[in-house]
């Protein structure tokens, strides 16, 4: 493939599972740098050099000039036809160094083995500090070793390493390759019903609140989930950031199957449980819209009585 890059997305466990599912084909990420309104009252935006300006006070001329100079620039985190490595939440729970056998388990509690390196090809690799890291903290720990072998005795549970961020899995730790198929720039809430869908809300916490705004069932899940990702940053739904979105596709599960029951669930059951959850929360919507609305005309009662 001539021209494309691999690059690191990291992925909640729910998200990585509504990939595997094939319920999952977006993703959205906030601009690092985000448009503003300048002092002439226009949008504005730049990013490592590369900026956009219109003076126009619509918002489309904007945003037309943003897909033509930003989806496609050096600033953009991917190109339709890059491959994307999935991140997740992980921890090895096995590693014999002698061998280079590691066995790795996700935050979803499916778990799978690799032949990574033997203590005599680490010392070949020094820019790969994730087994030294994983080492050091085992031994600071007090950690045992297996009387006799090369690797740590985790028969009791509490010796095994701490749960590692996405942001740490190294590349040969995924289990989840993607390549980009789409790119574009938009603001999040405008995030469609059908997007919502296509960013796997059906694997997401119902336990949304409700919003004032015309939302889909979708929509509400989506716009919680997005403030569960970004409740440390300036970018959650209220502030209406700008979005790149990145469709894709899966490549390949990097030599991993993936099966639901491994992590001993009842898909099916699951379904089920989960698609009464989204009618409960849709009737709660339509109460909670009903209930304002009484309280409008109450109050324009009032106001007209006085």
């Amino acid at each position: 493939m001539i021209n494309t890059k691999e690059r690191p997305i990291a992925l909640t466990a729910q998200e990585v599972n509504a990939v595997l599912a094939g319920d999952k084909t977006q993703y959205r990420v906030p601009l690092s740098s985000q448009p503003y309104i300048n002092s002439q009252g226009y949008w504005e935006w730049e990013d490592n050099d590369v900026r956009v300006s219109v003076h126009s006070k619509s918002d489309k001329p904007f945003f037309d000039a943003m897909q033509r100079r930003a989806v496609g620039s050096k600033v953009a985190p991917f190109k339709v036809g890059d491959r994307i490595w999935v991140q997740e939440k992980h921890r090895p729970i096995s590693w014999a160094f002698e061998d280079g056998e590691v066995k790795i388990e996700y935050k979803d509690g499916y778990s799978a083995s690799y032949n990574y390196l033997t203590e005599e090809e680490m010392e070949t690799n020094p820019n790969d500090d994730y087994p030294l890291e994983v080492a050091q903290e085992l031994i600071d720990r007090g950690v045992p070793c297996v009387p006799g072998a090369d690797r740590f005795d985790f028969s009791n549970p509490q010796d095994l390493p701490y749960w590692r961020n996405a942001s740490a899995m190294p590349r040969w730790a995924s289990r989840l390759l993607l390549e980009a198929t789409n790119i574009r720039i938009e603001r999040v809430q405008n995030t469609s019903h059908a997007d919502a869908v296509a960013e796997g809300v059906h694997h997401f916490d119902i336990g949304a609140r409700l919003r004032d705004q015309p939302l889909s069932v979708a929509q509400i899940v989506f716009s919680r989930h997005w403030d569960d990702k970004h409740q440390d940053d300036d970018v959650v739904w209220e502030y209406n950031p700008w979005v790149w979105v990145i469709e894709f596709k899966v490549v390949e599960p990097s030599a991993v199957s993936y099966k639901h029951e491994a992590a001993g669930r009842n898909y099916q059951q699951e379904l089920i449980t989960l698609r009464q959850k989204v009618q409960n929360l849709a009737s709660e919507n339509i109460k909670l819209r009903a209930a304002i609305g009484n309280a409008r005309e109450c109050l324009d009662e009032v106001s007209n009585a006085n």
